[in-house]
């Protein structure tokens, strides 16, 4: 994508936010293992976009035109699923990559299934990177490598096949410093040189204590508004049923057990 292009895209999607009243840039990561159909109502209207880590989450419930449904390629299982893709304008790339526990794919491989697989992707359809993100390279039951490495080695394996259609590049970041998680966005953009589709984010460690959650939002997601190169962005997620460990628990939930939105959920769409 140029640059001419990229904006292009970003004064049109400004020019139907205002039109809506609702930021083209909000969107949601609704966890398909708790979503019942009632969770989308309090959400109406109020964002732009939303996805659910699958292909064809959509047909799971009848959604109002206006929030609009991202299908993602999980991992490798999926690339088969991508000829289904029809009348949809965004498709996200594999999950995490860079993590054992997630999609974990080498950057090269990646690579040699993203040139097979955006043949089957209409043109009119634009693809977002596989989203690594930061990890522990010192967990190796965890971590495969950085980031950035993976990020480097991805494109490099592009360039060698003769380019990857990548018109945005995604990743995630979990920290309750607005500074810190800008900061990391930052230097995600300096190194692809691509707008940011920032997939997941939230603010870990709080499992009885939701205002730094709060405070963080606050500070968060004006920056993620005003910045240039951020073009979309999903809070982890709609609701958490249970801790994730101690990393991630409900206090980090938008809308409660029955569909309502928390207070959480209510700053979140305030912002």
């Amino acid at each position: 994508m140029t640059e001419k292009l990229v904006w292009s895209v970003l004064f049109l999607a400004i020019a139907v936010a205002a039109v809506t009243g609702v930021s083209y840039k909000k969107g949601l990561g609704f966890g398909w293992q708790d979503l019942k159909c009632r969770d989308f109502t309090p959400f109406v209207g109020k964002l732009a976009w939303w996805y659910d880590w699958r292909v064809s989450g959509k047909d799971q419930c009848t959604t109002d035109d206006s929030l609009e449904y991202v299908p993602m390629f999980w991992g490798l299982d999926h690339v088969p699923m991508i000829t289904n893709i029809r009348g949809n304008k965004y498709l996200l790339g594999f999950n995490e990559p860079n993590f054992r526990v997630q999609a974990n794919i080498s950057p090269e491989l990646a690579a040699e299934k993203w040139v097979q697989l955006q043949k089957n992707v209409p043109a009119n359809v634009k693809m977002v990177s596989p989203a690594a993100a930061p990890c522990d390279t010192n967990d190796k039951n965890t971590c495969n490598m950085q980031f950035s490495t993976w990020f480097t080695r991805f494109f490099a394996r592009c360039n060698q096949l003769g380019g990857c259609r990548i018109d945005y590049v995604a990743t995630h970041h979990y920290t309750c410093n607005a500074y810190d998680l800008l900061g990391y966005l930052g230097a995600v953009y300096n190194q692809v040189k691509k707008p940011l589709w920032v997939t997941e984010f939230s603010c870990p460690w709080t499992r009885y204590d939701a205002t730094p959650i709060k405070n963080f939002m606050r500070a968060a997601i004006p920056m993620l508004e005003k910045s240039s190169f951020i073009y979309r962005y999903a809070w982890f997620e709609h609701r958490l049923p249970s801790c994730q460990g101690s990393f991630l628990c409900p206090t980090i939930s938008l809308i409660d057990t029955n569909g309502q939105l928390t207070e959480l959920g209510r700053l979140y769409l305030s912002l």
